[in-house]
């Protein structure tokens, strides 16, 4: 199998080089910069379709949020209007003394619906890497890799608030009411998590809720870049049989331009 039968993967690791080229070093950093020592950097993950990034604007954003609440400089970012050509997953990664972009070719299956338990681990609202994608992402992947045959896990806060889950934000309708964790219980403010709050016309709650609120939940649904709108079919054990609002939802984020 060569690189051009792979989604012209030839074609895009020459972009790639021509991206490192832009930053003038290569994708390396330093075993002195703090982003390797001590995970102090942040990253992004978006998704390219055809050679169109989606919500490129706002994750720049996200970027430049969580550089300046880690206290880290931002460099030249012109080097991230290159898009690559292609289909697949472009990742960029800040510490203090590197910027560095990735592409990987391609994007993953996923399925219908999701199935998600609770995660015994509990993360600290007041931590950067519970508000921002930092490069000190343990604990999330820590719940990610201890996610057995689930698809996801849920984590609590220190409080026991419903924060996010792994690597998603959550969100859930009761009667008709959209809820989801306010960014001070310890979630990240993603861009599909933004969309949709900008994008429900009906009425939007954000709140410090118990488990019990997801528990008693009507519908009950994921977002992040990767999954979009990911309705959940079961929650710790209990089934969610029925999820109209949650796929009027995920079809309208799939006919967005964005």
């Amino acid at each position: 199998m060569t690189d051009e039968s792979i989604g012209g993967f030839g074609q895009l690791k020459a972009e790639l080089k021509g991206i490192y080229e832009m930053f003038g070093k290569k994708a390396s950093v330093g075993i002195e910069d703090l982003g390797f020592r001590y995970g102090l950097g942040t990253f992004e993950t978006l998704i390219v379709k055809s050679g169109t990034v989606q919500f490129r604007d706002w994750h720049e954003q996200n970027l430049r949020e969580a550089a300046q609440a880690l206290g880290i400089k931002l460099p030249d970012l012109s080097a991230l209007t290159m898009t690559p050509r292609g289909t697949g997953i472009w990742r960029w990664f800040l510490t203090p003394s590197a910027l560095h972009a990735s592409f990987t070719p391609g994007l993953p299956a996923l399925p219908e619906s999701y199935r998600v338990a609770v995660s015994p681990l509990r993360l600290s609202s007041l931590a950067w890497e519970s508000r921002y994608k930092t490069l000190s992402y343990l604990l999330h992947y820590q719940a990610w890799l201890e996610r057995g045959s689930w698809d996801e896990m849920l984590l609590l806060n220190e409080n026991s608030e419903i924060a996010s889950a792994a690597m998603a934000n959550v969100f859930w309708f009761k009667d008709g009411v959209l809820f989801t964790p306010e960014l001070a219980c310890g979630c990240r403010s993603g861009v599909i998590r933004r969309w949709v709050l900008e994008n429900f016309s009906g009425e939007v709650r954000q709140v410090r809720s118990p488990l019990a609120a997801l528990q008693s939940a009507d519908e009950i649904f994921l977002t992040n870049s990767r999954i979009g709108v990911m309705p959940l079919t079961e929650f710790d054990g209990e089934p969610l049989v029925a999820c109209p609002l949650t796929t009027k939802l995920r079809d309208q984020l799939t006919a967005s331009k964005h």
